[in-house]
């Protein structure tokens, strides 16, 4: 291994989480370097994860502050270096990349976004951790960086998937990385927080409405509400009935999501959970589209007929 890092050759690692919301009958390997699993309560398998921890942190897994039921393990193959530089160089920047490019520590968050984006149900993470195989020959490191977050300590159903499913996500999650487009990552972001099973219902409104504004605003000002709703039906409707059935229920998420920010509540009544649930899955599909597309346009050029090719 030495020499081969002294060749420039890179540490071979795996990113690795443990997840919520969604379940699989087996194991499943892809070949972008991406592996899922399904992780059994007890101590065989728990005790394998212990091995890459520091003796502090595995008690938290131990004593169950980050184990609940129907966890899965997902892991992502990536490569980091160079790890050799000769003395007196400035010590180089080590970049860290996986099969689908640059692998940055904030893109384990946005994988866990396009899982709940692609599967339309809410999937989350609440440990963290670097797998390092190579370097322990040498006792430099039992495990790498450790993270974790209380927000995701609630139980939540799990949806059934299966392989073709995960390998769609996962060249999703490539096109979103690619895309390079500020505002889908607000949008997709937002919307994905109003996903979160344990938020209350205004607060839901509210990232909905961040999140479509983020997607069908875009530049200057004007009756915002009207814009939002008027490019969305157009963006998402195949005729004129559709569109105007869907202008009028943005307009009214939009409507409802504006009370929720200056009363702070909205009726908890079945009505504003169906409009919730309808707007969110118009803003997914218009989400998802702009990702085949590569770019949210610029909505105003397009409804005007200006050539996009």
């Amino acid at each position: 291994m030495l020499n081969e890092w002294s060749c420039e050759n890179r540490v071979r690692g795996r990113d690795c989480a443990i997840g919520y919301g969604i379940s699989l009958a087996e194991p499943v390997d892809l070949p972008a370097g991406v592996r899922f699993e399904m992780l059994s309560t007890g101590w065989p398998v728990s005790s394998r994860i212990a091995t890459f921890f520091q003796e502090a942190d595995w008690w938290r897994f131990a004593s169950g502050e980050v184990w609940e039921e129907n966890a899965f393990k997902v892991g992502v193959d990536f490569e980091i270096g160079p790890v050799l530089y000769k003395p007196g160089e400035d010590k180089p920047s080590a970049g860290q990349t996986w099969a689908g490019g640059d692998w940055l520590n904030n893109h384990f968050d946005a994988l866990f976004e396009t899982l709940t984006l692609h599967f339309g149900c809410y999937v989350s993470w609440n440990v963290m951790w670097w797998e390092f195989r190579e370097v322990v020959a040498f006792g430099l490191c039992r495990g790498g960086l450790f993270r974790s977050r209380s927000d995701n300590m609630h139980s939540h159903g799990a949806r059934e998937v299966t392989s073709d499913g995960l390998a769609q996500a996962t060249q999703l999650f490539v096109k979103r990385m690619n895309s390079r487009d500020r505002r889908l990552d607000v949008a997709i972001g937002r919307w994905v927080k109003s996903q979160r099973p344990y938020e209350d219902l205004p607060d839901q409104f509210i990232d909905l409405r961040t999140a479509l504004e983020a997607l069908y605003i875009g530049k200057g000002q004007g009756e915002l509400g009207f814009r939002m709703a008027t490019h969305g039906a157009w963006h998402l409707g195949e005729d004129f009935t559709e569109r105007q059935k869907y202008q009028k229920m943005l307009r009214e998420a939009y409507n409802t999501a504006s009370s929720a920010v200056h009363n702070g509540e909205i009726d908890k009544t079945a009505k504003n959970y169906q409009l919730l649930s309808a707007a969110q899955d118009l803003c997914r599909r218009g989400i998802l589209q702009c990702l085949d597309d590569g770019c949210i346009p610029i909505w105003n050029d397009l409804i005007l007929g200006k050539n996009t090719n």
